[in-house]
């Protein structure tokens, strides 16, 4: 397996999506932006800290293929 190389800079981000997922008044997050600014390496962190910390994590990513599927992204 390559080792990733270590994500630096996004510690608040990361603090922000850790207490969204904690409140009991939030089910979950979107992470959102323009191509290339990062959303996957954030998800793939903050998925990775949650899993550490106990949690149950389930990964769904919308893409251009599955657009025409209702709920494509659900799908398996």
């Amino acid at each position: 397996m390559v080792p990733r190389w270590p994500l630096t800079g996004r510690g608040e981000e990361l603090r922000i999506i850790r207490e969204a997922l904690c409140d009991d008044d939030r089910r979950g997050i979107v992470l959102a932006g323009l191509a290339g600014v990062g959303k996957t390496r954030l998800a793939h962190a903050a998925s990775e800290a949650a899993a550490h910390a106990g949690w149950v994590v389930r990964r769904v990513a919308g893409t251009a293929t599955a657009r025409a599927i209702t709920l494509g992204a659900f799908a398996r």
